[in-house]
């Protein structure tokens, strides 16, 4: 899981610096092509499954990113070096402003993005999967109930297995549960009751 994370990180960070993360894909599709990838990476996700991975994450990618890579590709000083003082080699010296362009995705921050990416795009499985485990992770938050409870509900308009509508009403009462002053959150129940 770790690894995968990882390589999720990395994406972000390859669009926000201004280069293509679909490139990056070409180094995967390197590495799978190796004939003993498996023994040079033996603490690494096989390289198939990283690929479908990435595709994933690129998909639901935030397209601000994008932007921001422009910006910052434009502006950077990536490397910047001087002479040293024997005037034969150089020195890289530190640059603090490329600090504020490090600010890592915490795990809730990337749960967040891919479920509701995955919601908005239609894909009512995915955003399940994601808001199953964002509500785990603060209990006290009603949101990812809410929105547990509506991508269940599409699941059952589109199926009309039970399944879906009882999980979309124990979300729903959950997030009740936890907010019974959200009328939006009364009228999600009140629909799921009838």
């Amino acid at each position: 899981m770790l690894e995968f994370m990882a390589d999720a990180e990395g994406l972000r960070l390859i669009t926000k610096a201004g280069y293509s993360p679909q490139k990056a894909l070409y180094c995967l599709d390197f590495l799978d092509a190796l004939p003993e990838v498996k023994k040079l990476f033996p603490t690494h996700p096989l390289t198939q499954k990283r690929l479908e991975s990435a595709k994933e994450n690129i998909s639901v990618a935030n397209p601000e990113w994008v932007e921001e890579g422009k910006l910052n590709i434009y502006k950077s000083n990536v490397l910047p070096v001087k002479k040293s003082s024997d005037r034969v080699s150089i020195v890289i010296s530190n640059d603090d402003s490329i600090k504020e362009h490090y600010e890592p995705e915490s795990p809730e921050e990337y749960l967040t993005r891919l479920a509701y990416v995955s919601y908005t795009n239609g894909k009512a499985e995915d955003a399940v999967k994601y808001f199953e485990k964002l509500s785990k992770l603060d209990e006290n938050d009603y949101v990812p109930h809410v929105y547990l409870a509506y991508a269940n509900m599409y699941l059952f308009n589109q199926t009309k297995d039970s399944k879906y509508q009882k999980k979309a009403l124990k979300a729903a009462e959950k997030a009740n549960l936890l907010n019974n002053s959200d009328e939006n959150v009364k009228e999600l129940l009140k629909e799921l009751k009838k």
